[in-house]
Formats: C-alpha cells, sequence, structure tokens
C-alpha cells in the first residue's frame, strides 16, 4: 500500500470509501451547535443580558426533527426522575 502522501485522488476516494465513517460530517455540524449554545448560554450569563438557563434546568434538542425544549432535570414528571428516585428508596 502507498502512503497517503502519494496516492492519487481517486485512490484516496476509495481509500476513504473503504475506512471513512458516513456520520462524521453529522458528527462534526452537532459539536459545533452544541459548543454555539453553550457560548451563547456563557455570554448571556457573563453579560447579564437575555434569559439564561440554569440549574436545576436543562436545554434538550434534537436537530434532526427539529425542537428545542427547556426541561426541569429534577422534576417528578419526568419518568427517568421519577425511576431514579425510586431506586434510592429501594436501596435503603
Amino acid at each position: 500500500m502507498k502512503k497517503i502522501t502519494q496516492m492519487t485522488p481517486e485512490e484516496l476516494d476509495k481509500l476513504d470509501k473503504k475506512w471513512g465513517h458516513g456520520i462524521t460530517a453529522s458528527i462534526n455540524f452537532v459539536t459545533n451547535t452544541v459548543g454555539c449554545l453553550i457560548v451563547a448560554e456563557a455570554i448571556k450569563l457573563l453579560s447579564g443580558r437575555g434569559k439564561v438557563v440554569k440549574y436545576p434546568y436543562q436545554i434538550e434538542f434534537d436537530l434532526f426533527k427539529p425542537y428545542l425544549k427547556k426541561k426541569k432535570i429534577h422534576s417528578l414528571l419526568n419518568l427517568a426522575n421519577y425511576k431514579k428516585l425510586l431506586k434510592i428508596f429501594w436501596q435503603k
């Protein structure tokens, strides 16, 4: 096998199709979006302008559906939190 620096563009395409991952572009887009949301919240927090989403809330978003919502982490209306609470009580 040749070194990557010595391959032709066609050989690089074949190598990429064989070993590359199809989700790379999607993951890059999602991590950039999450980073932007974090920076936006930090700017709002430092500047004192805008409504900051802070503890005990979390931002939940899905880029594929798409939706964005704010929810309470410790709400008993959330089934996952209710299960955690029951698990704590049953362990004692």
